[in-house]
């Protein structure tokens, strides 16, 4: 059955005509009934409705989605396939992939259509070679073999390999045993190279480029002969260690470049991702935040200056990332190889950033990073980017089953601070260190230190801020500057439009001399550098080659993770007091030379120096208590590391601890583990600081709130001017100002950050087998992975492949809570009458029960106290000091109660506070002291007079139940003795049972009888779940079930075959029943009562 009509629009002429052509086949198929299952979005094939409203419903509503997806749209009578589709289904896949890789001309052939009638029309050289290559794919594996054909067989044990990481060797073994194990006439190949072969024909491959050993060409275009580099005269081969003779034909370096434009035509081959990459065009953020770079304002931006580009939705817009990496398990190895990465932003917050996602473009190779010459290498994908600007290529789309010219942007490039001066050429240290303020950079040169250092901050707050004018608190001066205009992209490529690059320049080696104690005074000659914009730029990066570069918002990300990772551990070092300290005898003589905070300036007791101790400094009490708190810590499972692995207690001291532990560190640890151990204002400078990570990394960004947080940061690091040394503030400690505003930019961090790219390096590094080629690994490996990725997108059915759980996964599914255990045995503890007020507060303030009488007690604080009305931080202080005892207060619970229904728990072992802190221990009861149980509290109710008063009321009412029992039984004995029901008139099925009748197969000609139950109506308007029943249609009560599989007539979410329908009214065609003593249902009316038998039978299952 046609089913490609379903995805067009519903205003097409091709949709109605599908919509006609769709009811009137299955109106034949179904043999012409009157009426047929409507599968519009609102009946959902539950109600029964006319051919041509059918139609009509279709047009108008649409269809609902899950029958759109169904395979086989059984409800209108299209069978389903036999066991035998599952025997051709790898045969179709292998059809559909390989017509995906070698036609390159589209035609809209489906997998299920007959092979030799795909095409009409003489074979032409590509088509030819194309079944030659399918019949080879599709040979069974051995003969009579009907479950793997040789394409299955490969791709699933090309699986195993990839994915358990099996190197060759093993893998050559496995398949020659395999190959033994099978009957002789079989078709696998018998060693990894062959079938790498056979895997090779999909188009999966990189280029090779040979590179100068000095980095300064690639031996590409004018330069693809040439055997020696025409700037250093360098050899192109590469040269023998002990005799230095030239190794002809094995290159001194190569660049691995894996083109981007196939990858592109690849992504958009598969369904699945073809869908995807449009999922920004119809996900856009309604209420203003920003969830995804679709929200922010770069994008928009984007959208508005080049409308043709935004007018189709699946041209891609890209982010690149590159860094450093060792390949090597031996940290100590001097090895550094830089793979590039992209990554597409058209897919959802939950796709775009999977390891599966990221596409590795190059492999820049060691041993030595290429630094400012990575311009260079990047000159392949550098070109493909321009192509895919200004040109595009054509694409075919599977999921629209069209082409179209596909064109592709990059927003900006995500690195640390070191990879960001190298892709974007400027200096990351010195006057002019920050990318973002330029030459307007706030330095200062320290002395002692021998840095810059960045303060000044006060310059960007408001003119009128009380801090501009606190000279004591900073650097005894008055701030009246302000901060300058940051660089547009536009004003840097004109100020670097004459810049002349020189890459690859050999430079001499010089040892650098030791410093001497004269040298420091002579700053002049060592540390002067221009001022001009030119000189903080190395070169004129190759990114502004592309026309749309220098008006992007944000070209260069500042990487979230290192920053708040190095800001993290100079906090914590400082804190500590640790020998990575930046509090040390250099910095007090740094205060002393700029004459500020003469209380911490160094000082001469004879033949030793003191350094006071400074308010930011954890006394060794504190220390203890500081790591006794994050060793406690244990957050619920897959949150972090084991953060107790880095804290050591004796003595107490914090080491080893990776960016995600300084991430966790900063988000939530740091301002709780610091709670009552600092002076008031360093701990809120902190405190500050940590609550600014933790806005600022969140899911979903408010951009006005973002405004407010550039602000905020301004004060917070005017608080670490003025408590902490100026040691502290190196240019990492200075990016923190910029994060704001690049997130209020470019939208979410965790979409610009280097977690998923460190994560993705260690995946590359695991494919490194062999020690002396690390870069030809890694490109084998990842080729292996995305030929496997690519393929399995058309093998689902012919190569099954159970995907492991994750730890705890199949825990977390099921319904139920599960129920935790202690890991030891419990000890007891008493708590102070502080600690029960806090407990007993915190109780009364995360139970939602509480919330209206929250509500009340701050209504009436603002009501009586003035300043609790101007003043939020007062009332909020004054009700969690007032609430516990207000709450006591009787005559408000019980007016609030007259007003609105309660919704407390009755039962004590449901209440709120036991779902706060658990069940109570065996024989004891919370809140009632020692020696207390269920049964003593018992007798003392028992012996309180309203609780006596309200047990007579209860029993009293018992009693009047009970003789309203006895007379309702005594009429109906009397009624069934006068003969009563012979003389009923018709009755709703409420007042009686029903008529017993026997329930046959819907589904089968024959009569065979699948149930037993009672019938109650048959009128059409008669509802069961708000539906109505409909003509020919009953509605019966299943009582016994003699087949349990046999299925419903109207299926539920709940019930879909009638052993889950014992005990529940269902609906049944009308001819499908048999009803006792003959009784006829044709009139479409309820029962009579003379035809109804109070007969009960308790569900049964019979087995036949």
């Amino acid at each position: 059955m046609e089913k490609s009509w379903v995805w067009l629009p519903r205003n097409s002429v091709e949709y109605e005509k599908g919509a006609s052509d769709f009811v009137s086949s299955s109106s034949r198929r179904l043999g012409d009934p009157a009426e047929m299952f409507c599968p519009c979005v609102d009946c959902r094939n539950v109600c029964h409705q006319a051919c041509e409203k059918v139609l009509e419903h279709l047009v108008i509503r649409g269809m609902d989605q899950k029958y759109k997806s169904c395979v086989f749209w059984t409800k209108h009578g299209e069978a389903r396939a036999d066991k035998s589709y599952n025997v051709y289904s790898s045969e179709n896949e292998a059809y559909e992939l390989f017509r995906t890789t070698f036609l390159a001309s589209e035609r809209n052939a489906t997998a299920e259509e007959d092979n030799a009638g795909a095409f009409e029309g003489p074979d032409s050289p590509e088509e030819t070679e194309f079944r030659k290559k399918l019949e080879d794919a599709e040979t069974p594996l051995y003969p009579k073999c009907e479950k793997f054909t040789k394409v299955a067989a490969i791709m699933g044990l090309y699986r195993i390999k990839v994915k358990s990481g099996m190197s060759e060797n093993y893998f050559d073994q496995l398949l020659s045993l395999v190959h033994d194990l099978l009957p002789g006439d079989n078709v696998l190949p018998k060693s990894t190279d062959e079938m790498k072969r056979f895997l090779k024909q999909f188009g999966f491959g990189y280029d090779s480029i040979h590179a100068c050993k000095n980095d300064c060409i690639l031996y590409r275009k004018q330069y693809e002969d040439a055997v020696s580099c025409p700037r250093c005269s360098e050899s192109r081969w590469e040269k023998d260690k002990q005799s230095g003779e030239e190794k002809k034909g094995v290159p001194a370096k190569v660049l691995r470049y894996f083109p981007i434009k196939d990858r592109f035509r690849r992504m958009f081959r598969s369904k699945r991702l073809a869908e995807d990459l449009c999922w920004h065009s119809t996900n856009a953020s309604e209420d203003g935040t920003m969830r995804h770079p679709v929200d922010s304002l770069t994008w928009v931006q984007i959208n508005n200056k080049w409308p043709e580009f935004a007018a189709e939705a699946r041209n891609l817009r890209l982010g690149i990332s590159t860094d450093g990496m060792n390949p090597f398990s031996i940290q100590n190895t001097n090895h550094s190889t830089w793979p590039v990465m992209l990554v597409n932003y058209n897919m959802s917050p939950t796709q775009c950033m999977r390891s599966e996602n990221i596409m590795l473009t190059m492999l820049i190779p060691g041993p030595t990073a290429p630094s400012n010459n990575i311009d260079v290498y990047l000159q392949p994908l550098m070109d493909d980017l321009k192509d895919l600007w200004s040109e595009g290529i054509q694409v075919y789309d599977s999921f629209k089953k069209e082409s179209f010219t596909l064109r592709a942007m990059l927003l900006w490039s995500i690195t640390d601070y070191p990879g960001l001066g190298t892709l974007a050429g400027c200096k990351v240290k010195g006057k002019q260190a920050c990318n973002v303020c330029g030459k307007d950079t706030p330095h200062r040169w320290l002395k002692f230190s021998r840095k810059h250092v960045y303060m000044k901050n006060r310059k960007r707050l408001m003119p009128s801020h009380r801090y501009r004018r606190m000279k004591g608190w900073f650097d005894n001066t008055v701030e009246v500057g302000s901060a300058k205009r940051i660089q547009s992209g536009s004003e840097i490529l004109d100020s670097l439009r004459d810049f002349k690059n020189d890459f690859g320049k050999v430079l001499p080696k010089k040892s650098k001399r030791k410093r001497s104690e004269g040298d420091e005074d002579d700053v002049s000659a060592e540390e002067y550098e221009e001022d001009d914009d030119k000189w903080r730029w190395k070169k004129k990066s190759i990114f502004f080659d592309l026309p749309y570069w220098k008006d992007m918002p944000v070209r260069h990300n500042i990487d979230v993770m290192h920053v708040e990772k190095n800001v993290s551990d100079a906090m914590l070092s400082i804190l500590m007091n640790s020998c990575k300290s930046k509090d040390g005898l250099k910095a007090r003589k740094d205060l002393q030379d700029m004459g500020i905070r003469s209380s911490l300036h160094a000082q001469v007791r004879g033949k030793r120096t003191y350094l006071p101790p400074a308010a930011f400094w954890l006394s060794k009490e504190e220390k203890k208590i500081f790591c006794r708190r994050l060793s406690n810590f244990r957050g619920p499972d897959g949150y972090c590391a084991n953060i107790s692995n880095c804290v050591s207690l004796d003595p107490p001291s914090i080491g080893g601890m990776k960016s995600h532990d300084h991430h966790v560190l900063m988000q939530n640890l740091f301002p709780v583990a610091l709670r009552g151990l600092l002076p008031k204002g360093p701990r809120i400078a902190v405190t500050r600081m940590c609550n600014y990570f933790n806005r600022l990394c969140q899911r979903v960004l408010d951009p006005e709130k973002l405004l407010a947080l550039e602000s905020e940061i301004v004060e917070t690091m005017c608080q670490f001017e003025r408590f902490f040394p100026p040691s502290l503030f190196d240019i990492m400690f200075h990016l923190p100002l910029h994060l704001a505003r690049e997130a209020r930019l470019g939208g979410p961090v965790h979409f610009r950050w280097m977690y998923p790219f460190e994560r993705y390096m260690k995946t590359l590094k695991a494919y490194v087998k062999n020690f002396a080629r690390p870069e030809a690994c890694m490109a084998e490996g990842y080729l292996a992975g995305e030929c496997l990725a690519f393929c399995m997108e058309f093998l689902q059915k012919s190569v099954p492949v159970e995907e492991p759980l994750t730890r705890n996964e199949d825990l977390e599914a099921h319904e139920n809570v599960l129920e935790g255990r202690p890991l030891q045995k419990a000890t007891e503890v008493k708590l102070t009458d502080k600690e029960r007020d806090v407990a007993h507060w915190y109780i009364l303030m995360n139970t939602a029960v509480m919330d209206p009488y929250v509500q009340m007690h701050l209504e009436e604080l603002q009501a009586k106290d003035e300043r609790c009305a101007r003043n939020e931080t007062i009332l909020w202080k004054t009700h969690t000091e007032r609430f516990s005892t207000w709450i006591k207060d009787k005559e408000k619970i019980k007016r609030l109660d007259s007003e609105m229904e309660s919704s407390s728990a009755d039962n004590i072992g449901e209440d709120a506070v036991t779902q706060v802190l658990g069940k109570d221990k065996p024989g004891r009861i919370r809140g009632m002291g020692r020696g207390v149980t269920v049964t003593k509290l018992a007798f003392l109710h028992a012996r309180d007079s309203h609780v006596k008063q309200l047990e007579a009321t209860q029993a009293e009412l018992i009693n009047k139940v009970q003789d309203l029992q006895n007379v309702v039984k005594d009429l109906a004995g009397k009624k069934q003795k006068n003969g009563y029901d012979s003389t009923s008139e018709r009755s709703d099925v409420s007042k009686g049972g029903g008529i017993r009748c026997q329930i046959l197969d819907w589904v089968s000609n024959d009569d065979l009888v699948v149930a037993e139950g009672e019938f109650y109506s048959s009128e059409p308007t008669y509802k069961i779940g708000r539906i109505p029943l409909g003509p020919n249609a009953a509605a019966v009560v299943v009582k016994s079930v003699s087949v349990v599989t046999a299925p419903i007539w109207r299926p539920t979410p709940t019930c879909v075959s009638l052993s889950q329908a014992v005990g529940v009214k269902i609906a049944w065609p009308s001819e499908k029943l048999i009803l006792d003593d003959g009784i006829d249902i044709s009139n479409n009316g309820n029962i009579d009562e003379s035809e109804v038998k109070n007969t009960f039978c308790p569900p049964t299952f019979v087995n036949h």
